[in-house]
């Protein structure tokens, strides 16, 4: 997908973290097929992360709820 906003603004976002181990990196591919093929949707959007997004889908679903 490419850097995340946060880590272009901030040179020392995740600094201290170890690269992604290569076994990930190599099933994150086949992982989005298994999904496609059971039809479940994949959310992505350049330049934000999984917990970012995950946030956001949480708050917008917990208003709707309480509203």
């Amino acid at each position: 997908m490419g850097p995340t906003d946060r880590a272009t603004e901030h040179e020392f976002y995740k600094a201290n973290r170890q690269e992604t181990p290569e076994d990930i990196t190599i099933a994150v591919p086949w992982i989005k097929e298994i999904l496609k093929g059971f039809h479940i949707p994949i959310l992505e959007f350049s330049g934000y992360e999984a917990d970012d997004i995950i946030g956001t889908i949480a708050k917008k679903k917990a208003k709707e709820v309480c509203s």
